[in-house]
């Protein structure tokens, strides 16, 4: 059996990071190496070259196109089938056709007798994934398996990159249950609260007003003479005005506290 493939570059640090920005070339060279390693029966080749190109895509600092991801996703039908995975296999090429569904696939790798050949074929009827939308970038546009989108699959893996004037931010191979991780913009700040808190010190003001009223109709009251007929429609007013300047300073002076607690301003 050949030796399994070595590729020649360093891509990821031990911790998992990009030692530097990749380049598309990189990604075409991983993938002809594992389609090299697959027509060889080189199946630890294969792998490693899976690999290789899986840590290529997820460090891309260029903007990838749609026939280069769905070959990548080919090669990573190709590992998952290397590998005895079947759910991952029909995941990915089932990704693959929908990314580049005029591609036919080279019986000559893939012979029509081949049990990958006949999942190649059933991928093409496979259902559509399910869409949800992306929330739109701080800065910049999103591109899902090499074309600009607003949505991404929800259960089906996909590569995608967040764009900006500078060129590309990030690139991730999303995984299926998985989310993408990129900048977004700071929240909107509402003013209702600022609107509740001027129209309750309005009412408080109104209130604090009508109280005032409320003394001098009392004052009055209190120095007319006995007999004056028009105390008792100053009896009414007053408790009207006092009650209601009242309520009207309790409920701004609550609308204002609250605008206050709610603290959106």
């Amino acid at each position: 059996m050949p030796e399994p493939v070595k590729p020649s570059w360093n891509v990821v640090g031990e911790d998992g990071a990009c030692l530097q920005p990749t380049a598309v070339s990189e990604l075409r060279e991983a993938l002809d190496l594992a389609l090299g390693a697959w027509s060889q029966f080189d199946l630890p080749g294969l792998q490693d070259a899976g690999g290789a190109a899986r840590d290529i895509v997820g460090c891309l600092g260029e903007i990838v196109g749609p026939e280069d991801v769905a070959a990548y996703w080919r090669v990573q039908g190709l590992v998952g089938f290397s590998k005895g995975d079947i759910a991952r296999t029909e995941l990915a090429l089932a990704v693959a056709r929908r990314v580049q569904p005029t591609y036919n696939l080279p019986v000559d790798l893939v012979p029509e007798r081949h049990p990958l050949y006949k999942m190649w074929v059933g991928a093409a009827s496979a259902p559509p994934p399910q869409m949800g939308e992306l929330a739109a970038p701080r800065i910049g546009w999103l591109q899902v398996d090499g074309r600009r989108s607003t949505t991404a699959p929800e259960d089906h893996p996909y590569v995608f990159q967040w764009v900006t004037d500078q060129g590309v931010t990030s690139t991730q191979h999303v995984a299926v249950g998985t989310h993408p991780a990129y900048e977004l913009p700071p929240p909107v700040l509402h003013h209702t609260s600022r609107k509740v808190f001027i129209g309750g010190v309005a009412s408080a003001v109104v209130g604090g007003g009508a109280m005032v009223g409320a003394g001098l109709l009392r004052d009055y009251y209190n120095n007319a003479p006995a007999e004056d007929g028009e105390l008792n429609g100053v009896r009414t007013v007053n408790l009207a005005l006092g009650v209601g300047g009242i309520g009207l300073a309790v409920v701004g002076g609550g609308l204002g506290v609250g605008a206050v607690a709610i603290n959106d301003w």
